[in-house]
């Protein structure tokens, strides 16, 4: 296993996810025997609806099983602890937002209580939007309501868990956080259920848009690990995902190659080649216009400001003249790298060469 083969390093904590039922909680304690930082995440649901279809009882009845979970939990870890161990608890009320605001403060209160949460261990009290069921700016309302009134707020960490149902994953989380939230659950690339959860790339640059600094992290890390999945993995990243997808910061219209070629602040997010290594790009199709082209050979062909083509270049305007024929001739896909570099070639007497 993971943990008594070794293969997890001293600093690293993992995190297990387990319902709020007796026999699994007993096999996730076996589960992790051994291992020296863990976040025991447990969950219940909360909502009206699922109190009513799936556990047919009350508010007090999910109560009962939250709390009867929580201190079943605190109980088996003692043993735990006391030979060294690590362990903080993690609490979701499962469809958070189908739950009504003072129950679901009550709830949590009483886990915290069961678990014996103060200042100095305090658990995570982990709020899904487990359908994203709401507007963001709803949940924010939600949200700023259940943390004035959940007593003893100063033994919880406020932990925020959105889905992309509505496609407002990432809103909501800005607007949580905003509401009082102290942390987000994010995935790489939004994987998870349904239409997944929040990005963790995304979340990066919402951390440094709040906080006003990256606070040490590096960003470039991100076209790493994208780069690891696609060509290790083959895992797919679709071609428009933000700060990820290939085609994230390239464009094909001519008026916005056109405020590159100005100032690339114009038309790219931030300075996406220091901050990913992912310098923002043209692809040459026939909506490019001479802008387009323009920029795509300056950036191609690494050339420096002394050295770069303005729109007018005579070489720009008889590439210009070639793209359209293609398209003429009735083409509907983008030219590719090869295809430029070949007419080019052609074109420059071999002047120009590409630098990758």
């Amino acid at each position: 296993t993971l943990i008594k083969d070794g293969h997890i390093p001293d600093d690293v904590t993992i995190q297990v996810l387990v319902q709020a039922r007796p026999h699994l909680i007993r096999r996730t304690f076996e589960a992790i025997e051994g291992c020296k930082h863990v976040i025991f995440h447990f969950y219940n649901s909360t909502s009206t609806l699922q109190r009513k279809v799936v556990f047919h009882t009350d508010g007090e009845g999910v109560q009962k099983i939250a709390t009867d979970a929580a201190t079943m939990i605190y109980e088996m870890s003692q043993p735990m602890i006391a030979a060294g161990a690590d362990i903080r608890y993690e609490y979701s009320p499962e469809s958070f937002m189908g739950t009504e605001m003072d129950a679901a403060d009550q709830i949590c209160d009483a886990v915290m209580t069961a678990l014996h949460a103060d200042e100095n261990h305090k658990v995570i009290l982990n709020l899904p939007t487990t359908v994203e069921n709401c507007m963001p700016n709803q949940f924010a309302d939600e949200l700023e309501y259940f943390i004035r009134n959940l007593p003893g707020r100063e033994r919880a960490i406020i932990s925020l868990h959105p889905h992309n149902d509505r496609g407002t994953g990432v809103a909501t989380a800005e607007m949580g956080l905003l509401a009082g939230a102290d942390r987000i659950e994010a995935t790489l690339f939004g994987n998870g259920e349904r239409t997944g959860n929040v990005p963790l790339e995304a979340m990066v640059f919402e951390y440094a848009s709040l906080r006003g600094s990256l606070d040490g992290m590096d960003p470039t890390a991100i076209t790493e690990i994208a780069d690891y999945f696609e060509h290790e993995i083959g895992y797919h990243i679709p071609p428009m995902t933000p700060f990820v997808g290939r085609n994230f910061n390239v464009t094909r219209a001519g008026i916005h190659a056109d405020g590159l070629l100005k100032d690339e602040e114009i038309y790219n997010i931030f300075n996406t080649e220091k901050l990913l290594d992912r310098p923002a790009a043209v692809a040459i199709s026939k909506t490019s216009g001479l802008a387009g082209i323009a920029y795509w050979i300056n950036q191609n062909y690494r050339l420096r400001s002394d050295h770069q083509l303005s729109k007018h270049d005579a070489l720009v305007e008889k590439l210009k003249v070639w793209v359209d024929e293609q398209y003429a001739g009735g083409r509907t896909t983008a030219l590719s790298n090869e295809e430029l570099e070949e007419k080019i070639a052609e074109l420059s007497g071999g002047v120009l060469k590409p630098r990758h």
